[in-house]
Parts: structure tokens; C-alpha cells; sequence
């Protein structure tokens, strides 16, 4: 079975600029940004700056990143956007979400979200993104390392943020957590996933991936269905101030929670954390 990038490449889920979905979570993706700039007390050290650096890790194809480099962009700043994956052929996307906005920079990097520090200068960044609810594919240990490495990135102030949905309480209780399940389609096609197992040490789902009609495999994925207090206090390790924007609060359709962290410690490099051998 495949991994990650053969599920994405299936292009069941709205990423595209000629995509009415895809261009939705842009629009509500600019409007939250743009609160979170105005309100936010984390953020009001970009006030008085001239330039902005701003990474993405699982990006995609750059939503949330040339989304929050364009409401920056419009407020003044000059933007220098780094956007990662481990999927570079969605990388090269992000010129077309940010086709006609001007005072942004774009470098696009392949690289897994726990490795950047490897790759990128220690300190230089002011914001860090995981946009897209990508929280699921990282498990607490591979979680760690990916706060490690963002942290290493950021200056003093800077600040890392991520949309999140708590899925203890939305999956295993509202909803109830399902053995077979269609997750998404597009026509005829069906995307349908089933429970294969439960990783104890690493806190994963096993579920496959299957395209229906055929029931052709796609792929088999670890999946960790965080909580949002659980997610937030691990990176409290890492970052002095924690805040969780709840969807209630900041009134944007379509944007689920928001977690922020600002101030990194910086007292646990990524060098320091070798995983077991799980």
C-alpha cells in the first residue's frame, strides 16, 4: 500500500485555485487571519515591522500560508513565505493562490515538518503554520519533534498557530468512532477508509484507504485523533504562552479552532529528542 502522497494525489479534497471549495477556505482562511492580526495579543509584535517571515509546514498547495502572506501583504509588510510538504508536486500551487498580490516572496521546500531545522536558518522566522488540520497525521512522538523543530525557528516573539478540531470529544463521542467510513468523493468515486488495528505505544489508528467502485487499495495510514487540550500542552513544552481560539470565539465560518502558541523556550532543541524504537 501507498502512503500519504498517494492518498492526496487522488485530488478528493478542495486544494485548487479553480476549485469554488478551495476558493471558500482561502476567503475564510484571509478573514480569520485578518482577525487574529487585529485581535490577538500574541501578535501584536508585528506592529512596527517591515517584513514578515512566515513558514507553512504540511502545506499542500500553500492555502494557509499565501492566504496569511496576503492579508499581511495588504496591511503594508513585505512577506517572505517558506512553504514545505513532503508532496512537492502540490507545492508549485501556492504562485497561483498568490497570482496578482504583490510585496511576497515565495521559497518552496520538500521536506517533513520535523526536519526543517536541518534545512532553514534557526531564529529567523516571525510566524509558523500548520494549516489544513494536519494534526492527525503526526502521532505525540512525531508531534514533539515537529514543536522542537518549529520553535528552533522562531525568534523570541514569534509565534505558531494551527487550525485544530477536538476529536475526542466531535469523533469518539458526538459522532462515534466508525469501522468503515466514506471520506470523501468526487462523481461516481468514493474514498472509503476501514479500521484495521490500534498502535498502543504510538497513540495511532490504523485505518486503509480504498477507492470505491473496485475497492481498489490506496493506502494504509497511522491516524491520531487529538484532543485540544492534548494537543496545546504538549506544545506548552516548548512555548511559554498557550492560547485556543475557539471557533465561538473569533466567528468565522468554515474555520474550526484555532491553537497558538508564542515564545519559544527553547530549552529542548531538536537535537536532543531521539525517538524510541517503537
Amino acid at each position: 500500500m501507498g502512503g500519504l502522497e498517494e492518498l492526496y494525489r487522488l485530488k478528493l479534497w478542495p486544494m485548487y485555485p479553480d476549485e469554488p471549495a478551495a476558493v471558500r477556505r482561502f476567503e475564510a482562511a484571509q478573514e480569520v487571519f485578518r482577525y487574529l492580526v487585529d485581535n490577538h495579543q500574541f501578535l501584536r509584535f508585528l506592529k512596527g515591522m517591515d517584513e514578515v517571515w512566515v513558514v507553512e509546514v504540511a502545506a499542500g498547495t500553500g492555502i494557509g500560508g499565501a492566504a496569511f502572506s496576503k492579508v499581511l501583504a495588504e496591511l503594508g509588510y513585505k512577506v517572505y513565505l517558506t512553504i514545505s510538504d513532503v508532496r512537492a508536486e502540490d507545492l508549485r500551487v501556492v504562485h497561483d493562490w498568490l497570482k496578482g498580490v504583490s510585496g511576497v516572496e515565495v521559497e518552496t521546500l520538500v521536506c517533513d515538518a520535523s526536519e526543517l531545522h536541518r534545512h532553514l536558518k534557526p531564529e529567523r522566522y516571525d510566524i509558523a503554520l500548520m494549516w489544513g488540520l494536519s494534526t492527525p497525521h503526526f502521532d505525540p512522538w512525531q508531534m514533539a519533534l515537529v514543536y522542537a523543530s518549529l520553535s528552533s525557528l522562531l525568534g523570541d516573539h514569534g509565534v505558531m498557530l494551527f487550525d485544530e478540531v477536538d476529536r475526542v470529544f466531535r469523533v469518539m463521542y458526538q459522532i462515534g468512532y466508525k469501522d468503515f467510513l466514506v471520506e470523501a468523493g468526487r462523481g461516481d468515486l468514493k474514498l472509503v477508509s476501514i479500521h484495521v488495528g490500534y498502535d498502543m505505544r504510538r497513540g495511532v489508528f490504523r485505518r486503509a484507504y480504498y477507492m470505491l467502485p473496485g475497492f481498489k487499495e490506496v493506502s494504509e495510514l497511522p491516524t491520531r485523533f487529538w484532543d485540544l487540550a492534548g494537543v496545546a500542552v504538549l506544545g506548552w513544552m516548548f512555548f511559554r504562552k498557550v492560547d485556543i481560539v475557539l471557533s465561538s470565539d473569533h466567528g468565522v465560518p468554515r474555520i474550526p479552532d484555532i491553537v497558538l502558541l508564542s515564545e519559544p523556550r527553547r530549552a529542548i532543541r531538536p537535537g536532543d529528542l531521539e525517538p524510541p524504537n517503537l
